[in-house]
């Protein structure tokens, strides 16, 4: 599971979870492990605490750009694509991807190494009173990709004048050799903005609107309203990559010691949620997410604040 609503109706995109290969350092022994998932739910490695290799084959279907995005690796991954690396990251709980260039069309192979144990090379991973757990702990995303794509959008919503305006922040790349001309066109909340740029070589450019918004339900505790806002990526009228993300029109504020939420002030009550369960570790399934959730709503909470062990 990556996101509860559709993201693309345009990339292709296919998450590669199930049944990796999987072989610890010094172990002799193949094994095959489910992804996500942290490895300690397996019987030969209940504390283990060490390097791990996860490899899985899979078939692109055209000759184009790839991008794989993996939610969260603990604690430390190195990804190789047909045996070269194209990432290196730290930190359990924070995604990062990778673009792969002009990827034919056929078989390849995915290997990520990763490295749970505690030392110098690991500065906040260091011995301490919660679980670290080890293993590919949430969903892997493979997408293919334009030469131009859209990167990420980036929404921040204002009051001026008592109306609602918002500023849209498109990054786009190029992952071409020559410039791009290229169209963004952005809805928001029956609100159409469109802007033609040009992309470098080889580079990124960011695209902004800055709109007034009429008719909006804002966000509170009562009515979370919640509007999709559909950014689309085209060239020579040709629709070749999208990004949709769900947004909300609302201001937190914190003045002296009291957190407003528009303009109001708001009393927090509710839980510091810890992401661990004893048969999933960190890899927490969406019904116990739910769950969760459920039992916090029925004791009245307002809030939660995620626990993150780092």
């Amino acid at each position: 599971m990556t996101r509860l609503f559709e993201t693309h109706y345009i990339r292709q995109t296919q998450e590669l979870g199930g049944m990796w290969d999987f072989r610890m350092e010094g172990y002799s022994k193949d094994y095959r492990l489910p992804v996500p998932s942290v490895w300690e739910q397996h019987p030969d490695f209940l504390s283990h605490r060490g390097h791990g290799t996860y490899s899985k084959k899979i078939y692109v279907k055209k000759t184009g750009n790839i991008r794989l995005e993996f939610k969260g690796v603990s604690h430390t991954a190195d990804v190789y694509f047909d045996g070269e690396r194209i990432a290196h990251h730290y930190n359990a709980f924070t995604p990062f991807s990778a673009v792969v260039r002009n990827v034919t069309k056929g078989g390849h192979e995915i290997k990520v190494e990763v490295n749970n144990t505690f030392g110098e090379h690991s500065a906040l991973h260091t011995p301490n009173d919660y679980y670290t757990y080890g293993g590919i702990t949430r969903p892997v995303v493979l997408e293919s990709i334009s030469d131009a794509w859209i990167k990420n959008v980036r929404f921040t919503p204002y009051m001026k004048d008592g109306k609602w305006n918002a500023k849209i922040e498109v990054l786009i790349a190029n992952e071409s050799d020559a410039p791009q001309s290229v169209n963004i066109s952005s809805t928001l909340a029956g609100k159409e903005m469109s802007s033609d740029v040009s992309i470098g070589a080889d580079d990124e450019a960011l695209v902004v609107f800055d709109e007034e918004f009429d008719g909006i339900i804002t966000w509170s505790r009562e009515e979370p309203k919640l509007y999709l806002l559909n950014t689309v990526l085209s060239v020579n009228g040709k629709d070749i990559d999208d990004l949709i993300e769900r947004v909300g029109f609302r201001i937190v504020e914190v003045r002296d010691t009291k957190i407003y939420l528009n303009g109001e002030p708001m009393y927090m009550k509710g839980f510091n949620r810890h992401e661990d369960y004893a048969v999933d570790g960190c890899a927490v399934t969406m019904q116990h997410m739910v769950q969760d959730m459920d039992l916090m709503q029925d004791m009245n909470a307002n809030a939660v604040t995620q626990y993150i062990a780092e």
